[in-house]
């Protein structure tokens, strides 16, 4: 059976009432009130199959434009959903690295960064005090995790993320006079700021009440990390995507987003 493009138009015209002469021809499926509107010649058409193979065999004439027609959907959303899963490995990337640098703090024994050291003065006096440079590293790269978390996370589409990230910040805006007397310091956009002059001049058990406690600002914040990180994680784990095959499959599992086959 040969099909041209007049021939599908023809029987779209039949079918949908694509007439240019009268829109309400009583040929229109919907176009007339007899027989609820039912042409039933087209409907005989339908229910017979002689629909389905005039379509079958246009897209048999015309296999280019077929294919390039599910070439475009299937790249678009392969795309889309890629960015998406990308997103959500960014904000677990982050979620991981504040939570990483809260630990850090948070850290006990001889090993914790409030471990006080021996140190010596200019005199030659010796005292037992603590590493103020190196509790300024530490802080500072949990301002910087924090404010990137919060930089990415505000991205997400994910209503658990938005709201455990939502969470955060009012739990530092709570905790901001707290802060403030450290140095640290939130600005009109939600992220922080550490001061070091001022940081190096706060009374260090402050600082490590407010970072090397159970239940302190930085313990809470590690949890509300770890949260984030779940939901990121477990977000994108639910995303599919295209495979090479034209079958779907899971487009990141397990923190593995670039092993991904399209």
């Amino acid at each position: 059976m040969s099909m041209t493009v007049n021939n599908l138009n023809n029987l779209f015209s039949g079918v949908f009432g694509w007439n240019n002469n009268n829109n309400n021809s009583s040929s229109s499926l919907f176009g007339s009130a007899s027989n609820f509107g039912v042409n039933l010649t087209d409907y005989a058409t339908i229910k017979s199959g002689s629909y389905r193979k005039l379509l079958k065999a246009y897209y048999a004439e015309y296999p280019e434009e077929t294919e390039k027609a599910q070439n475009s959907v299937k790249t678009n959303s392969v795309q889309t959903k890629k960015e998406k899963t990308e997103t959500l490995a960014r904000i677990e990337d982050s979620a991981d690295t504040l939570k990483d640098a809260a630990d850090a703090l948070l850290t006990q024994g001889n090993k914790s960064i409030f471990s006080k050291v021996e140190q010596t003065d200019d005199k030659g006096n010796k005292t037992t005090e603590y590493d103020r440079n190196a509790i300024y590293k530490a802080v500072d790269k949990f301002v910087s995790g924090y404010n990137t978390m919060i930089d990415r996370a505000e991205d997400a589409e994910n209503n658990s993320i938005r709201n455990a990230a939502l969470s955060t910040m009012r739990y530092t805006e709570a905790n901001s006079k707290a802060l403030e007397n450290i140095g640290i310091t939130i600005g009109s956009d939600n992220k922080l700021s550490l001061n070091q002059e001022t940081f190096e001049k706060a009374d260090m058990e402050n600082v490590k009440s407010l970072f090397n406690k159970t239940g302190s600002y930085g313990y809470q914040v590690s949890a509300k990390a770890s949260m984030i990180s779940f939901y990121a994680e477990r977000a994108a784990s639910q995303a599919v995507m295209y495979g090479e095959n034209g079958t779907y499959t899971y487009a990141y599992q397990n923190g593995d987003l670039y092993n991904i086959g399209i």
